[in-house]
């Protein structure tokens, strides 16, 4: 249940509902933020004539990560999960090796770094 929006200083209850164990019934919050998931911005990809997977809209890369264009590569949040900076770097990192006449990659997954952030 979210406050009228002309009151602001309404603190927002949000109900809740529990899959597997038992929790509070709801919670009341000063702000909520909510997303539902993210799209990548594929715009001049497109423009350049490159194919997208069907699920996602995200840009479709080889395991070379160069694109359905030839010449054209592509790293990092626009090619889809797991949208990491660490693994976009490493995805360009490998990409530009590629680009240069470096090894090239015969299969898909290749291992890929990823964090994990706990508090504390």
């Amino acid at each position: 249940i979210v406050p009228p929006s002309e009151d602001m200083t309404a603190p927002v209850k949000l109900k809740l509902r529990h899959k597997s164990s038992p929790g509070p019934d709801s919670v009341e919050c000063d702000i909520v933020l909510v997303a539902m998931g993210r799209k990548p911005n594929v715009k001049l990809f497109e423009q350049l004539g490159c194919e997208l997977v069907p699920r996602g809209g995200a840009v479709k890369v080889d395991a070379d990560f160069q694109t359905t264009v030839p010449h054209v590569y592509a790293a990092g949040d626009c090619i889809g999960a797991p949208s990491l900076a660490s693994t976009g770097e490493y995805q360009g990192q490998v990409a530009v090796q590629c680009i240069f006449g470096g090894a090239h990659f015969d299969k898909e997954p290749r291992e890929f770094p990823v964090g994990i952030w706990t508090v504390p």
